[in-house]
């Protein structure tokens, strides 16, 4: 299961930083959009972690605001605009993607053990 959190925790930073340093355009230019596009990438980065080996939050959660803030302070070399809320929303997807894995998890464990024969 740890090998599923990390891979997927890898992808996810990938798949982000590629979006996040590149000019391509996905979203539709509506307000809103791209803060959560933020939120999405930064949910996806932290929640297999917090699902599958939540031991690794303690070092994921700092990592993942670095990440964040980091890509904000590149962004110019690639010809992106940083912004502040921009890194607000990454710190709140990778909080609020820690939280929900967290709370899956609590929640399968529960459902599992209903599911034991008594």
């Amino acid at each position: 299961m740890k090998g599923i959190a990390f891979a997927s925790t890898a992808i996810a930073a990938l798949v982000i930083a590629c979006l996040a340093l590149s000019h391509t355009q996905l979203l539709i230019a509506m307000p809103g959009t791209d803060k959560t596009g933020h939120l999405i990438g930064f949910i996806a980065l932290t929640l297999p972690c917090a699902l599958l080996n939540p031991r690794a939050l303690k070092w994921l959660l700092p990592l993942a605001v670095l990440f964040g803030g980091g890509i904000e302070m590149i962004q110019p070399v690639f010809g992106r605009q940083g912004a502040w809320p921009d890194f607000y929303a990454d710190v709140l997807g990778a909080g609020a993607g820690a939280l929900a894995g967290l709370l899956m998890r609590r929640l399968a464990i529960r459902f599992l053990d209903s599911a034991k024969p008594r």
